[in-house]
């Protein structure tokens, strides 16, 4: 199930399932806000998205009403996640898939928002987005070239090319090759969080894509392999 692709002037609602706005740098809101408004669109936020709360987040009933009003709302189009964090997962067993699947919209976020991009697949089948939060838009670094992807995968119906970053200066091609499939994945170690669970979509016979942080400094490659 894919959801109907962003066109200009739709309405994109930002929500914070994992951190609250509050965490966005008041400098970096304000140019993300004015970024979203010169693209042409519509921005709107949850009602809890400045909740504060544990581990900097709003509680799991503010945060799965804003998932579900989102859903629900005949006008928002695309919903997209403020920025990441680490609890993200405490939502699943609360939410109402059902009404997810009778609203499909384009999802969108990564890192911490990996278990809910691929709960609500295996759960409804609808294809979700692995792509920048709102709040990346801030940041000038790559912003043109995160634009034009971003863009081209959520107004575009064309098949896109998706190539490395011409600044990027550390990548390494292990085995090349080609294959056709379906993409799951996300980030690592939020993925692992859903293994035996009703929310990890089946990964046989897929395209297996996957992103970490490098928060473990030079013990990163040995944290990667062993979550891999």
């Amino acid at each position: 199930m894919i959801a109907n692709k962003l066109n200009l002037g739709d309405e994109i609602r930002v929500i914070a399932p994992s951190r609250n706005l509050t965490e966005v740098r008041q400098d970096a809101h304000n140019y993300a806000v004015d970024f979203w408004k010169k693209e042409g669109f519509k921005l709107t936020f949850s009602k809890n998205c400045r909740e504060v709360g544990k581990f900097h987040s709003s509680s799991i009933q503010s945060r799965v009403e804003d998932i579900h009003e989102a859903f629900c709302d005949p006008n928002v189009k695309v919903i997209i996640s403020s920025l990441g964090g680490f609890n993200a997962n405490q939502l699943l067993r609360h939410i109402d898939y059902d009404l997810i699947t009778k609203n499909p919209k384009i999802f969108c976020g990564f890192s911490d928002i990996t278990v809910l991009l691929n709960a609500i697949y295996a759960k409804t089948g609808l294809v979700t987005y692995h792509s920048p939060h709102y709040c990346t838009f801030a940041y000038d670094e790559e912003v043109e070239y995160t634009r034009k992807v971003f863009f081209d995968c959520i107004m575009n119906n064309e098949p896109i090319t998706a190539v490395p970053s011409k600044t990027a200066v550390e990548y390494h091609t292990i085995q090349e090759g080609e294959c056709t499939g379906t993409i799951i994945g996300g980030n690592l170690c939020s993925l692992n969080l859903l293994q035996g669970t009703q929310y990890m979509p089946d990964i046989r016979n897929k395209v297996l894509f996957l992103e970490d942080d490098n928060i473990m400094g030079e013990y990163f490659c040995y944290e990667f392999d062993r979550n891999l």
